[in-house]
């Protein structure tokens, strides 16, 4: 509604005068002689009055409230948009007097719902800039996002402010991560078993079976994995650098479940070659041979265990903010261990969106 202000200004006689004259000059161009009706007593009275005693001249002034101005950008659905759009170009044709005026905006995360309000009829209209039936899964998509690149909400809040764009409070934030996890969570469990009724029939079919029981090796935290029960060796350097003492008899270092000759009481011939040199010569042979371990086919290394400490290396932005305090570091773990069990199209295993195809692409 507009609003009055009423503002004092002192006006002289003078001032009055020359109102009234003007006044009266157009009276005489709009009636005739016998129409034209002198100044009133009152008019007279006030000429009269010496300009001090004038009483001050009263002017109203009107002016329309400032009403809510939206800045920045938003992110929209735009097809969506465009027809919530259109519904204030219909109500501009049927109400003919009056104008759609923006009132204000009500934020929900990164989404907006647009308040608008006529100034003749007072209808309002509410303009949302996604459906509502996905504001959650808008909100809850960009903190996916955030979570599978590797930043948190500071680095969402200062690239939202590069583009001038309105972000989501902390708490919010904190809030969609815990449900992203949650669902990362179930979709790992569901792939953990899976991977494990597949590694139990192979451990089977190849005779993997400890005391009836199915064993596979695990490679822990880009550790070498570890010689347990006395099968499969992830590493083989250190058997290696054993091999010329177990072919020339000494069997000292030799573990009984893999040495067996110890107990043919063999000659060791260590001695004999260490005095005339000869050992030392082999055992240079074999150190080249040691230091490019990694590199036989057959080896077991941690690469499985590297290039999944790579991906959380990812998901945690270079580990240079410490997310575990609040529980974030193992969230991202969760994230890493998808992306590395299902590869690069692991969003589409939980997020049905058909225009994620073109950057899951394999």
């Amino acid at each position: 509604m507009p609003r009055t202000y009423r503002v004092v200004k002192k006006r002289g006689r003078a001032s009055i005068s020359q109102k009234l004259r003007h006044k009266r000059e157009q009276a005489l161009n709009m009636c005739s002689s016998d129409e034209y009706v002198p100044e009133d007593s009152h008019v007279q009275y006030y000429n009269s009055l010496p300009e001090e005693d004038l009483p001050d001249l009263e002017l109203e002034r009107e002016t329309c409230g400032t009403p809510s101005v939206l800045d920045g950008n938003r992110i929209v659905d735009i097809s969506y948009f465009i027809e919530e759009v259109k519904k204030i170009g219909i109500h501009d044709s049927t109400c003919t007097m009056g104008k759609m005026k923006f009132i204000k905006e009500h934020r929900r995360g990164v989404t907006s719902k647009l308040l608008f309000g006529c100034d003749t009829c007072c209808k309002t209209l509410h303009v949302q800039t996604q459906p509502e039936n996905t504001v959650e899964t808008s909100n809850e998509a960009l903190v996916w996002g955030s979570l599978s690149i590797g930043i948190g909400f500071s680095q969402l809040q200062e690239l939202l402010s590069v583009l001038n764009t309105p972000t989501m409070a902390k708490k919010t934030y904190n809030r969609y991560e815990i449900n992203v996890w949650k669902k990362w969570k179930n979709e790992l469990c569901q792939q953990m078993k899976k991977a494990a009724e597949e590694e139990r029939k192979l451990a089977i079919a190849e005779g993997n079976i400890e005391n009836g029981v199915p064993y596979i090796t695990v490679v822990v935290d880009g550790g070498w994995a570890k010689r347990s029960y006395g099968h499969g060796y992830s590493s083989m350097s250190g058997d290696l650098r054993n091999l010329p003492y177990h072919i020339f008899g000494s069997h000292d270092s030799c573990r009984d479940v893999v040495c067996t000759r110890k107990l043919n009481n063999e000659e060791n011939l260590v001695g004999l070659l260490q005095e005339d040199h000869l050992f030392e010569e082999i055992q240079k042979c074999v150190d080249n041979v040691v230091r490019k371990a990694d590199r036989l086919q057959k080896n077991v290394t941690t690469n499985y265990a590297e290039r999944y400490m790579s991906l959380i290396t990812k998901f945690s932005g270079g580990k240079r903010v410490n997310y575990t305090t609040g529980g974030s570091y193992q969230r991202r773990c969760v994230g890493a261990a998808l992306a590395y069990n299902l590869g690069p199209p692991w969003h589409l295993a939980l997020m049905n969106k058909p225009h994620l195809n073109k950057f899951c692409e394999t």
